[in-house]
């Protein structure tokens, strides 16, 4: 691809397969002087002397058959437009001979035929975007229904690359204190104490993970809600399990223990008074918790499973039998702070045998009391969440995996540096490290091959 900004470049804009409208796109340092042979104002104006963005009516004076052309130029004369060079939006008939006439007297004028997202790419190279947003262009021109656009919009507004530049230049501050102590070692000067820079890795990391699993499993093609049911051993996740997903593969029995893995499915939550549409969710149930721990090699695993799942999950389901006394993990487990956990009280046909937890939905598999009630608690939590963090464009997941793990590791190890008091030169470089990391996700450093890999795919005028 040309990577060059300095030359005009146009081409047809909009969709192929034709329409009432169609758009011719030039961008450039000549993109006015392209059309002055061509362009015939309805009223007195002058392209070359515009200081702001207009819309001008007038016609087209094309050679052959078409003679004149109705058409609206809209014009950026300044860096205000999308690539920051000036541009111009020839707005005309939709029919694809006029738009090829229009091109073919552009590109005599001394401009050339853009090449697939070429224009995208000078807005990026010009600072106009960042490389996530640069995603989001194609995502919205490849959404295959009402979601998919959606979130190719809100990464395209900035909803994504907006966080990653934060995280960045939390970051860049950091090295910029832990860079100014290395300079004034002989005067014992410190900007950041041991404990604040933790602080700041700890939060660092934290934020990463969160955008990390929207954006990876958007990357692996499913980009479905992750909602996990766990407690302890024989509450009664299985029997809910099954009554949610309407299934009976998940094994009940009374004796504790019985699910020795997690199980997964698929559910359609149609709640539209909770969140004005439809909901599918993956569903999870896990291995319960004991104290005695896995009994076996197999048992082992199964708790390792469970943990691993529930750390995965948008929505933390922890199940509690409300016939019989909290347990001490679950009396942990309640102390700890998690915004993404609801409680749900099993067995609610049975006679109590504890006072409610605050903010326990009660349920029952057998009766099915509390499951609407439970279901919409679902959609309404998991509609907060992604208005919070909306899933990445499939592009940016696959771009972005190998660079998000490189620079969680950074930051791991600068983690260990500072707890063991290591050097601070070591620690400067994980930052950098960590940040080269970050750079490659919003293009603040970028390749050929990166810049290849993402406009590839692109059509011509985009």
């Amino acid at each position: 691809m040309n990577y060059h900004a300095d030359d005009t470049i146009a081409a047809i804009a909009s969709s192929m397969q034709g329409g009432a409208r169609g758009i011719v796109r030039i961008s450039g340092p000549l993109a006015m002087e392209c059309l002055l042979p061509l362009f015939h104002a309805a009223e007195p104006v002058s392209l070359q002397h515009l200081t702001a963005a207009r819309r001008i009516p007038g016609d087209l004076e094309m050679p052959g058959e078409l003679s004149r052309v109705p058409c609206e130029l809209f014009v950026w004369p300044d860096p205000r437009s999308y690539t920051r060079q000036p541009s111009i939006e020839i707005h005309t008939y939709g029919a694809r001979p006029v738009l090829d006439a229009i091109l073919h007297a552009v590109l005599d004028q001394n401009a050339r035929l853009a090449e697939p997202g070429e224009f995208t790419l000078r807005a990026f190279l010009a600072g106009r975007i960042d490389l996530t947003q640069a995603e989001a262009v194609l995502g919205v021109i490849e959404a295959r229904d009402q979601a998919e656009l959606k979130q190719a919009l809100t990464q395209l507004a900035g909803g994504l690359g907006r966080k990653f530049h934060q995280i960045r230049d939390r970051l860049l501050n950091l090295l910029a204190d832990v860079e100014a102590s290395l300079d004034f070692t002989d005067e014992d000067l410190v900007f950041r104490q041991p404990e604040e820079v933790l602080r700041e890795l700890d939060t660092a990391e934290q934020d990463l993970r969160t955008l990390g699993k929207t954006v990876v499993e958007r990357g692996t093609g499913d980009d479905l809600p992750r909602v996990v049911l766990f407690g302890s051993a024989n509450v009664g996740k299985s029997s809910l399990f099954n009554l949610l997903t309407n299934w009976r593969h998940a094994i009940v029995a009374d004796e504790s223990g019985t699910t020795r893995d997690w199980l997964s499915e698929v559910v359609d939550f149609a709640i539209p008074a909770a969140s004005g549409k439809a909901w599918k969710i993956r569903l999870i149930d896990t291995a319960g918790w004991s104290a005695m721990g896995g009994i076996d090699e197999i048992g082992e695993a199964a708790q390792g499973a469970m943990l691993r799942e529930v750390e995965r999950a948008d929505l933390r389901l922890l199940c509690l039998d409300r016939s019989r006394p909290l347990n001490p993990w679950e009396i942990s487990t309640l102390e700890s702070t998690d915004e993404a956990r609801n409680l749900v009280g099993t067995k609610a046909d049975l006679p109590p045998g504890r006072a409610e937890v605050a903010g326990e939905i009660p349920v029952s598999a057998d009766t099915s009391e509390g499951i609407q009630r439970l279901r919409s608690a679902i959609v309404e939590h998991l509609a907060r969440s992604r208005e919070r963090n909306p899933p990445s464009v499939a592009s940016t997941a696959a771009r972005c995996g190998e660079s998000l793990q490189a620079t969680l590791r950074s930051i791991s190890t600068a983690r260990t540096l500072v707890q063991s008091r290591g050097s601070e030169e070591l620690l400067a470089a994980e930052l950098r490290q960590a940040l080269d990391g970050l750079g490659r996700i919003v293009g603040a450093v970028y390749t050929d091959d990166i810049l290849d890999r993402v406009f590839s795919r692109f059509c011509i005028g985009k």
